[in-house]
């Protein structure tokens, strides 16, 4: 049973997000059956304050990465570790009861806020959307962006959470024969991930024109389901996966 508690302040400048955020979790709970409560500031009691403060503490970091805010990013807490309402309306998102995870967050160098994650989460639902993105997926994708020649020689990196109509892209490489290259990064790939970059090229190609022949499709992980290599096949998907090898 999935859940969500929105915490927000009516006198913040960003009431207008509250009616996209409203209508979101609407499409959640049709979809989903996936509840939802908001809570205005001025209705938050001393001991929620406690309660929810030691919710989002205790949802792990590696699904919702740092929520402190800083200096570039609006995060569920302020500099001295309250609740930052008066900056962002901050969502609790509950797995029967338990904290799962929070937005804003800031997972490695992806920034996720409230409205693009309720898209995400909408579009494929709560389970799959909400599994902890792996601790090795943002190193091994900065790893990539910075050298992307592990995948092929003259491959310039294009940029990385690339925002298409379907989703955003981990990283986007072009290579010398003006192939597109849409790389989606996991710790442990299933067919999802195949099925992931397959819509995201999808959608890459549709919103800039280009012709989808023109563009590759990599899933890069650590380790893969049994099978998964017939399904990359079968999906003209190229499938790569790091190994360390010892030298000495």
């Amino acid at each position: 049973m999935w859940s969500a508690i929105l915490l927000y302040d009516a006198n913040a400048g960003y009431e207008k997000r509250i009616g996209q955020i409203r209508l979101l979790l609407s499409e959640l709970k049709q979809k989903w059956q996936f509840e939802s409560t908001f809570l205005e500031a001025s209705q938050i009691t001393s001991e929620q304050v406690f309660r929810f403060l030691n919710d989002i503490r205790s949802t792990s970091p590696q699904a919702r990465g740092r929520i402190v805010t800083s200096r570039s990013h609006v995060l569920p807490l302020s500099g001295k570790k309250n609740l930052n309402l008066s900056n962002t309306p901050v969502l609790i998102l509950y797995e029967s009861g338990r904290p799962v995870t929070v937005y804003p967050h800031l997972l490695g160098t992806f920034y996720r806020d409230v409205e693009d994650s309720l898209e995400e989460i909408a579009r494929y639902g709560p389970s799959r959307t909400l599994e902890s993105r792996g601790i090795l997926e943002d190193p091994i994708c900065k790893i990539l962006a910075d050298d992307p020649s592990f995948l092929g020689s003259g491959i310039k990196t294009l940029g990385t959470e690339v925002s298409t109509s379907t989703g955003k892209i981990d990283l986007l490489l072009r290579d010398d024969q003006e192939t597109w290259i849409v790389v989606e990064v996991e710790t442990h790939a299933s067919d999802f991930a195949v099925a992931q970059v397959c819509r995201l090229a999808a959608g890459y190609s549709k919103d800039n024109n280009v012709d989808l022949g023109r563009i590759r499709r990599i899933v890069v992980c650590r380790s893969f389901e049994k099978n998964l290599t017939e399904t990359a096949r079968t999906a003209a998907v190229e499938l790569y996966r790091i190994m360390l090898t010892r030298e000495a």
